[in-house]
């Protein structure tokens, strides 16, 4: 029960979001002298997760809300 969930989370936060930064580093942010990763980079990564997440649920969304009816 709670398996599909975990693995979902685990899948999303902990490969996906990860990912997205690692990208979005090496695309916008030259670390040279500084070792601190800029603000923006998680702010951008934790929001295309996001949304991401959300369009992955929209066929089951669409389904529940067709059954309803």
């Amino acid at each position: 029960m709670l398996y599909g969930g975990i693995i979902e989370e685990l899948i999303m936060r902990l490969f996906l979001m990860s990912l997205i930064d690692f990208i979005l580093l090496k695309l916008f942010v030259k670390l040279k002298n500084s070792k601190f990763v800029p603000n923006w980079v998680f702010i951008v990564s934790i929001a295309l997760t996001a949304i991401i997440f959300g369009l992955g649920h929209l066929p089951v969304t669409a389904q529940t809300i067709t059954y309803c009816r």
